[in-house]
């Protein structure tokens, strides 16, 4: 596509002439006040770029959230019951509240109870959609929430695993994977990996890969996405290991089935 292909070199002359005239201006109006105000001894440049923006809108956002945020204590009842000798935790039907006087008066009436009545039992079946395919806010969420990793440090891991040659660009907004990218590929580089070589050879061997969710082309490089398979002892930090095992974790479940299961409820009365 001739027409696509002059906006992406477009996009990429104007990346580059706003970045460097931009990265100039404030490397010489503010970086004197910026070293002295946020301590950064060793900088040198305040760096711009227009792909920037999007993730310092969020951090403008998520600031203004925690700055406004209101702390409230709020209470929650949980009691445990011994079934068929085995101990059962049970969590209050209303889930939470503000109201302590409502938790104690809880506390109060289930203290003296000797035994639950059984309610009901029910079951639903549920699905849990495979993934899109990964990109930096999903991969930082990610980091944060499951690994332990604050925004800083999972980028500098990423964007070493990118340069050793291990996953692709990790700095995008893209979420969609493009129809000439390809997949089986990129899986089949897994398929003798020690962790999950056996999941990567059982989705190739019974043609079980699934067309991955269409997720949003934003336009700029695809989903983060594992290019190199290498096995833990390969990595001296465990971040980086850490990392990468998610990453590639992730790629594969795009391409795997969904997640069907049942979902069971008992419900108990312990005070009327």
């Amino acid at each position: 596509d001739k027409h696509l292909a002059q906006a992406v070199d477009a996009r990429q002359e104007l990346d580059l002439k706003i970045g460097c005239t931009f990265t100039r201006l404030m490397t010489r109006t503010f970086l004197h006040s910026a070293v002295a105000k946020f301590r950064l001894r060793d900088q040198k440049c305040l760096s711009y770029g227009p792909c920037q923006t999007p993730t310092l809108w969020f951090c403008v956002e998520r600031h203004k959230e925690i700055e406004n945020f209101t702390r409230q204590e709020f209470f929650r009842a949980r009691a445990t019951i011994e079934v068929s000798g085995w101990p059962v935790e049970l969590e209050w039907v209303e889930g939470e509240t503000f109201d302590a006087a409502q938790v104690q008066a809880l506390k109060a009436k289930a203290g003296t109870a000797k035994e639950a009545k059984f309610k009901e039992w029910t079951r639903v079946f549920k699905t849990g959609r495979r993934p899109e395919g990964l990109n930096t806010v999903q991969l930082l969420k990610a980091a944060s929430t499951g690994l332990g990793l604050s925004p800083a440090q999972c980028m500098k891991v990423a964007e070493h695993l990118y340069s050793s040659g291990y996953i692709s660009y990790p700095r995008t907004e893209t979420t969609r994977y493009s129809e000439t990218f390809d997949l089986e590929a990129a899986l089949k580089e897994q398929a003798d990996h020690p962790t999950w070589g056996k999941t990567a050879s059982f989705l190739l061997r019974q043609g079980k890969i699934k067309k991955p969710v269409p997720g949003k082309d934003a336009g700029d490089h695809p989903p983060i996405t594992p290019i190199r398979a290498a096995p833990r002892d390969e990595f001296t930090r465990g971040n980086e290991w850490r990392l990468y095992d998610y990453i590639v974790r992730h790629f594969i479940a795009t391409l795997s089935g969904d997640v069907c299961y049942t979902e069971h409820n008992a419900t108990f009365e312990i005070v009327g």
